[in-house]
């Protein structure tokens, strides 16, 4: 039995040096070139953070980080964070990514978010509407939702007041990731609500 355990000790040790190996990283007009090392395996905190502060000072590049595996069952990941709205008060952001772990097709996964200058705080739904607002907001993004699936019969499951919003010029965008709200053919679906 001990043997049976070191030999599988050793194969899984053997395979994580081969997973390490097999790793690569590409960082894009990386932002943050005092902090080596920095990237998506840090934490998002501390990124948006440093995101926000560089905003702020009119510095505002793209930084992306891919990362590919090709180990027995192909796997491969890709992600990009960048800011997609800035004006004196607010600085939107969005993280995009694609993860392939095998199988028929991977997956995308889009979180935004919109960082107020002064507090430095993420803006959430109870920072912009009132409680007795959120019921009508929820309706309006209903009928969005539907009328940009061309109809009720493609909703998949009823939209929420989803924390998954930004700000931009025309108004506030809210974004329902594949499977949220409709079939995963439909994509990412997003709806703007006018200010």
């Amino acid at each position: 039995m001990k043997k049976l355990f070191y030999t599988l000790l050793i194969l899984l040790l053997a395979a994580a040096a081969f997973f390490a190996g097999r790793i690569s990283c590409r960082q894009d007009d990386d932002l943050f070139s005092d902090e080596p090392g920095f990237g998506f395996s840090d934490n998002l905190v501390v990124y948006l953070a440093a995101l926000r502060d560089c905003c702020m000072t009119g510095k505002c590049h793209i930084a992306t980080q891919e990362i590919t595996n090709t180990f027995m069952l192909s796997w491969e990941a890709s992600e990009e964070l960048k800011p997609i709205y800035a004006d004196e008060d607010y600085v939107s952001y969005l993280s995009k990514g694609f993860y392939y772990t095998g199988g028929v097709h991977g997956i995308n996964a889009i979180d935004v978010g919109t960082i107020d200058r002064k507090s430095g705080k993420i803006i959430r739904i109870d920072d912009v509407w009132k409680k007795e607002e959120q019921k009508a907001l929820l309706a309006k993004i209903r009928e969005l939702v539907v009328k940009e699936l061309k109809g009720e019969e493609n909703l998949l499951a009823e939209p929420t007041l989803t924390e998954n919003f930004y700000l931009s010029s025309d108004g506030w965008h809210f974004v329902f990731n594949q499977y949220e709200v409709a079939c995963y053919a439909d994509g990412v679906i997003e709806v703007v609500v006018e200010k």
